[in-house]
């Protein structure tokens, strides 16, 4: 979530109900479910598109109940003007938590918020997923982990480094 003052802006979401994941933005245009991923019980995964069948499929993968390790579920690039902001937060519970990021703080012009899913009870998969970001050319900028559910999730908003941005402009220049 953006924070600019007193408005919010919900970037991304993920709603895990039994074995059945949901994640994606929440965009200024489009429908609400647009590029919405879904991760369901079976492995089968579906991204929504703006295309006449609705949704891409792609092949089955592991059950969210036999995970072992660490999975990349789903992104979103967000950037600013792209989001509505009328959000209304939340407040943290049990069973929600948010990350806040204010917009005066972001030396970006866009980011990019990702969901993973990771077996309870090996922490070592935090780190091993922010570093993953660092060995490239990413910042983290944000972190938060759901844990009290099964798979864990934990979603990493960053950015690309100053550097780059900067050879990604030259590049799109030449």
């Amino acid at each position: 979530m953006l924070r600019a003052g007193d408005r919010y802006a919900l970037a991304f979401y993920a709603r895990l109900t039994g074995f059945d994941l949901y994640c994606g933005p929440r965009l200024g245009f489009g429908g609400q479910d647009l590029f919405r991923q879904s991760y369901h019980k079976s492995g089968q995964s579906h991204l929504r598109v703006p295309i006449p069948a609705g949704r891409t499929i792609a092949d089955p993968g592991t059950p969210l109940a036999d995970l072992k390790g660490k999975k990349h579920i789903g992104a979103s690039s967000s950037e600013p003007q792209g989001l509505e902001w009328d959000y209304h937060p939340k407040p943290d519970s049990a069973r929600r938590r948010t990350a806040i990021l204010d917009l005066e703080t972001l030396n970006a012009p866009s980011f990019t918020s990702e969901l993973w899913a990771l077996e309870p009870g090996r922490p070592e998969l935090v780190s091993e997923a922010i570093r993953w970001y660092e060995e490239r050319a990413g910042v983290v900028l944000a972190q938060v982990m759901a844990d009290w559910c099964t798979p864990h999730l934990l979603l990493i908003a960053w950015t690309l480094r100053p550097e780059a941005f900067a050879a990604l402009e030259v590049s799109i220049q030449s």
